[in-house]
C-alpha cells in the first residue's frame, strides 16, 4: 500500500468545491472531502441508530466520491448517469491500482449498486446531506429549491431525524 499516493488523492478532493453550489455563486461553500466527512459522520450515526454495520457504513461514506479527486465533481446538468459512472469506475480502478488497495475498489463498487443495505443508507444520507447544506446555504437568501428534490430518494424516519419537512 502506498500511503503517500493515497493522501494526494484525498488532499485533491481537499480543494475540490461542490460544483452545484459553485453554480449557484454560494460563497465559502462546502469542498468534496468536508461533504464525504460530513456523509461519514452521519453514517455513524444512523448506521447504529438502524442496527446496521457502522465500519462498513463508513467505509462505503469514506470512499463514495473518492473517484472524483480525478474526474472532478460533475452534475446531472453535465453529464450523464452512465457516464459519469463510467468515468467514476475507470477512476476508482487506477486510484485503487495506484494506491495498492483493491478494497477501495470493492467499496466503491458496492456503493455504487446500492445493494446491501449498508450502501443504501449511505447513498440517501449522501443525498440528506446535499439537502441540510442547502438548506443551511438558502438561509442566505439563495433560491436552492432544485436541491430539495433529493427529498424524494431519503426515507421519511431518516428526514425526521433530520428535521426535515418531508414535503
Amino acid at each position: 500500500m502506498r500511503l503517500e499516493k493515497l493522501h494526494s488523492f484525498i488532499s485533491r478532493l481537499k480543494s475540490l468545491d461542490r460544483t452545484g453550489w459553485t453554480r449557484h455563486n454560494i460563497p465559502d461553500h462546502e469542498t468534496v472531502a468536508s461533504h464525504s466527512y460530513s456523509v461519514a459522520l452521519l453514517s455513524m450515526v444512523c448506521s447504529d441508530e438502524l442496527g446496521l454495520d457502522c465500519e462498513k457504513c463508513m467505509r462505503l461514506a469514506l470512499v463514495h466520491d473518492l473517484a472524483e479527486s480525478v474526474v472532478g465533481d460533475m452534475t446531472p446538468h453535465e453529464i450523464s448517469s452512465d457516464e459519469k459512472h463510467r468515468l467514476e469506475k475507470k477512476a476508482i480502478f487506477e486510484i485503487a491500482k495506484e494506491v495498492g488497495s483493491p478494497k477501495l475498489m470493492q467499496l466503491w463498487e458496492e456503493y455504487e449498486s446500492g445493494k446491501s443495505e449498508e450502501a443504501k443508507l449511505v447513498k440517501e444520507l449522501d443525498k440528506l446531506d446535499m439537502v441540510l447544506q442547502a438548506k443551511e446555504y438558502q438561509a442566505g437568501g439563495k433560491d436552492l429549491s432544485e436541491f430539495f428534490a433529493a427529498k424524494k430518494k431519503i426515507r421519511g424516519s431518516l428526514l425526521d431525524l433530520a428535521g426535515v419537512d418531508t414535503k
